[in-house]
């Protein structure tokens, strides 16, 4: 790798991207998306249903907070595995439809995107002292996420800037 002036940040980038885009190729387009949606949705399920399962829980083992917690963890669980049954079940019909081509082109395109969020989301992280340390001033490839910072900070701080996030938690309680 030396031949192309790559340093050990620029392999670990294409590395985690190029990971992202061969599982999203196996796994193909509708299951990758289906299942991040799965995870929002049990998220949401778990805070918002959360109410309603822990009084059966704390008849149970008394303690209200133990309650809450083991009331989310039961919700979201759940959630995955329904989720996981239907999402095989889509993932079979696309697969019988004839699209699974389309499916894993679209799949890959899909990892890639994701591989780019999870390493900008990671530089974006990461303290500014080391982004100026001689592993990331010597990549090829880290400039081009720099350039993506400001504008990501910027996007970060209007949307948490929009949503009332105690009124969230608050509700969540």
């Amino acid at each position: 790798m030396e031949t192309l002036g790559l340093n050990v940040t620029d392999l670990v980038i294409l590395f985690v991207i190029g990971s992202s885009g061969i599982i999203s190729l196996f796994r193909g387009f509708t299951k990758e998306f289906l299942s991040l949606l799965l995870w929002v949705f049990a998220f949401f399920a778990a805070v918002g249903l959360e109410g309603y399962v822990t009084p059966k829980i704390s008849e149970i083992i008394g303690n209200e907070e133990a309650s809450k917690i083991i009331a989310s963890v039961l919700i979201f669980i759940i959630s995955i595995i329904i989720g996981g049954f239907l999402i095989n079940l889509i993932s079979r019909i696309v697969k019988w439809s004839g699209m699974s081509g389309f499916d894993k082109f679209m799949g890959v395109l899909f990892g890639i995107g994701r591989g780019l969020i999870v390493i900008l989301a990671i530089y974006f992280l990461l303290p500014s002292s080391l982004k100026e340390s001689e592993i990331f001033t010597s990549s090829k490839i880290s400039p081009f996420f720099e350039e993506f910072l400001p504008v990501l900070e910027t996007y970060i701080k209007e949307l948490l800037a929009e949503s009332d996030i105690e009124d969230i938690v608050k509700d969540g309680e």
